[in-house]
């Protein structure tokens, strides 16, 4: 298996996250997170972000800025976190992928127990250096 490269979605709107629960069967399902995927082998992360905030929720954003780059310890997977931003809409949740979102509270984030751990890693990070605008 080779090294797999993904992307992540920041999204803020009056002090909470867009945060996803994937369906269960796929990979990490049940869990919650912040909306993102796989980066295709044509497109750059900044791309692959807007296409899949799209796919999963149905939102049109645009990739404002690449906060944070986090890699599993076994150096197999390697995440790009970006800040993006969409004008208001209807979320339209991909069946295949997510079964709930919602917009979470840092503190919601940071204890819900079923928030993918590399989720509030970030926010660690976003804390100690820059939050979005």
């Amino acid at each position: 298996m080779g090294i797999v490269r993904g992307v992540v979605g920041v999204l803020e709107r009056e002090q909470r996250y867009l945060m996803i629960r994937r369906v269960p069967g796929i990979l990490a399902g049940g869990s919650w997170c912040f909306p993102g995927g796989g980066i295709e082998a044509d497109e750059t992360p900044g791309e692959a972000i807007v296409r899949e905030v799209r796919e999963e929720v149905g939102l049109v954003v645009t990739a404002d800025e690449q906060l944070w780059e986090w890699r599993r310890g076994d150096g197999r997977l390697t995440l790009y976190w970006w800040r993006i931003h969409s004008p208001r809409g209807i979320l339209r949740l991909n069946a295949a992928e997510v079964d709930a979102a919602r917009w979470m509270s840092e503190r919601e984030v940071r204890t819900h127990p079923l928030v993918l751990r590399n989720n509030v890693v970030f926010l660690d990070h976003l804390t100690d250096n820059h939050r979005p605008a």
